[in-house]
This record gives structure tokens, C-alpha cells and sequence, in this order.
């Protein structure tokens, strides 16, 4: 049985029996366009995951999902939901409320600062500050590019940890989170899976 919870600065998977399996790529880190924003404008932190997918519906009905970070629990598991703070139409911050990881206990709950969000582009946030798992300097950007009638969707994520195996844990770990976001939001709006990155 396993229990994936996500946020886009912090990962947790829980599984009792079995062996994850880690897909990983020596693949160099894509530039951004200048349409997004720079996640080393907002942190030191390199790229440790992403996660590429191409599918098979338009930007605008893409965005209306996964555009709004209050919408995370439809296609992550393991958050109970997601409060949002809204000011002249765009997200500035949210908070995650996930559900216990065992029955009986209490679950966690983190606040992220919302850096840029552009409708049908897509939306980063960020933490400087460790967060409750001890991240730092954690950034999260979630793009949308059109490619005909179909929309390729990446996820970046960038963070540290004072504890290396801790570190490497959670990047390993993000592979078979994004795996199964993966396989969500597919079967909402079909498509594949072009890239499931960690670095090494």
C-alpha cells in the first residue's frame, strides 16, 4: 500500500512493502524562456525534479486545472485541501492541509508565497525559509506552452536540505510522486509522459 502526499516544495512518500522505482536522467537543465519567471531570481537552490508531459487538450482547459493551486487535491494525493489568497484576480499565497499520514494524528499544514501567475502560462511560488519538513530556499514553477491543440505541462522544482539523505530521499522520492500525478492528470486529459527528471 502506498500513500503519495505533495505540495510543490515538499514530497513525503509512504510505503509499506515493494521497492520504489526511480527513473532518472542526465538530461541538463532546459532554459527557461523569458516568459517565465527565473527561479534563480527567487532562490539558490539548482533544479532537483521535473516532470514533462504533453497533452492532448488546449491550454485554457489545461490551465483551469491545474492553474490554481486550490485545485492541487484533484490530481495529488494526500491533501485533505487547499486555501488560497486572492488579490486583484491572481493567487498570491495558499496554504496545503494535508491528510494525516496515520490515523489518529494531527495533518500538517504549510503556507507558500505565489511569485507569478499568468493565466494559461501557469504559476510559481517559493519558501526562502525552511518549511516544516526542513526545505529551503524552495521554488516551484508550473508552466503551459500550446503545441498545436495540445499542452505541454512542466513542473520544476528546486530546494535544498541541511541533511543529505534527507535530500536525496526527496528527490528520489518526487520521481514516483510526479509518476502518479502523472498518470491523473493523463487520464483527465490524456496524453504521455515526455520527461520524469532527477538530477543527479
Amino acid at each position: 500500500m502506498r500513500r503519495l502526499l505533495i505540495m510543490p516544495t515538499l514530497i513525503l512518500l509512504i510505503s509499506c512493502g515493494g521497492q520504489n522505482k526511480v527513473k532518472v536522467s542526465e538530461k541538463t537543465e532546459q532554459k527557461t524562456t523569458s516568459t517565465y519567471p527565473l527561479a534563480s531570481n527567487y532562490v539558490n537552490s539548482p533544479l532537483r525534479n521535473r516532470m514533462v508531459l504533453e497533452l492532448n487538450q488546449p491550454t485554457s482547459k489545461v490551465y483551469n486545472l491545474v492553474g490554481d493551486p486550490a485545485n492541487m487535491p484533484k490530481f495529488s494525493a494526500g491533501l485533505e485541501k487547499v486555501e488560497t489568497e486572492v488579490k486583484n484576480d491572481k493567487c498570491i499565497s495558499y496554504t496545503c492541509y494535508f491528510k494525516p499520514m496515520t490515523e489518529g494524528e494531527k495533518g500538517i499544514i504549510h503556507t507558500e508565497k505565489v511569485v507569478w501567475q499568468e493565466t494559461d502560462l501557469g504559476w510559481a511560488s517559493t519558501k526562502k525559509e525552511a518549511t516544516e519538513f526542513g526545505f529551503t530556499e524552495s521554488f516551484s514553477l508550473t508552466t503551459l506552452k500550446a503545441k498545436g491543440n495540445k499542452t505541454i505541462l512542466t513542473w520544476d522544482m528546486h530546494f535544498n536540505h541541511e541533511n543529505q539523505e534527507m535530500l536525496e530521499m526527496n528527490k528520489t522520492t518526487l520521481v514516483d510522486v510526479f509518476d502518479d500525478m502523472a498518470k491523473q492528470l493523463i487520464a483527465k486529459f490524456d496524453g504521455k509522459i515526455i520527461e520524469n527528471y532527477m538530477r543527479n
